[in-house]
């Protein structure tokens, strides 16, 4: 079992920054249960190359013969792994992965529900749309340039592992709209929903079982420029005019839109 080196110290601690992290082409993966699940060739999803492993000598005594072959495996004390991870209590093992890249399969995602989000900055909230995108069976989310990266350790962090399960895309939006309405003529219409306080109210309205809901910036909303895109603006109704706070979290605000959605159309897509 190998020892880590000052130069990979450095470049482990390298990957909490994200020039580095897309110079590197890497990311962190970190606790017990993320780092088995993501060496697991049957995740349920994507898979991503891991190219190494740091744990305690317990982890590694009791997952280590799971790791696949040709993937470099470190043993570290209790103090090396805290000095390395970015959580303020390590749990087991780090792992060094390979970013991917992959291209969004417009015909597909037609036939689907699907997300778009608008420079989204809190890696909470965005760690936390890929679980609820991952609950209700969205498989690709598409997300605007200027939002927080994928790759951040908060965003990996607060998925819980659902990054291993849906695609997410950096594309402007209103190009992905375009493709997704107009790329083929032969299929189904496909829907776009924006959201908004002066919309229509969600639990009145009719909802498709396809289509894309856009979702924008935690304190701005959506650009005038995406919502002129969408067919149709839905606003989530407060019940009480006397109780209710100026907005609700983005994050939250998604949640209960699939839910709806899913509702409506007895999807378990």
């Amino acid at each position: 079992m190998a020892n880590l080196s000052k130069n990979q110290h450095k470049i482990i601690r390298s990957l909490t920054r994200k020039k580095d992290r897309n110079e590197l082409g890497l990311f962190l993966v970190e606790g017990d249960k993320m780092v088995r699940e993501v060496l697991d060739p049957l995740n349920g999803g994507i898979s991503y190359q891991v190219k190494s492993v740091i744990g305690s000598r317990d982890w590694l005594a009791s997952f280590g013969g799971s790791i696949p072959g040709g993937t470099e495996q470190y043993e570290v004390g209790a103090a090396e792994l805290k000095l390395l991870s970015t959580l303020r209590e390590p749990n087991g093992a780090i792992a060094i992965v390979k970013q991917m890249e992959y291209r969004p399969d417009f015909g597909q995602i037609r036939g689907c529900l699907t997300l778009g989000l608008e420079n989204i900055q809190d890696p909470g909230n965005l760690g936390s749309i890929l679980r609820i995108a991952d609950w209700f069976g969205i498989r690709d989310v598409f997300c605007s340039g200027d939002s927080v990266e994928l790759y951040n350790p908060k965003v990996i962090q607060s998925t819980m592992g659902s990054f291993l399960r849906v695609r997410v895309h950096y594309i402007e939006l209103p190009y992905v709209i375009t493709q997704l309405q107009e790329g083929d003529k032969e299929a189904e219409y496909f829907p776009v929903f924006a959201t908004g306080s002066q919309g229509v109210n969600l639990y009145q309205a009719t909802l498709p079982e396809l289509g894309m809901i856009l979702l924008g910036n935690e304190s701005k909303g959506l650009s005038e420029t995406v919502t002129a895109k969408a067919d149709q603006t839905l606003s989530i109704p407060f019940q009480d005019p006397d109780m209710h706070p100026e907005s609700l979290n983005i994050a939250t605000a998604t949640a209960v839109l699939c839910s709806e959605f899913r509702r409506q159309t007895g999807s378990d897509e």
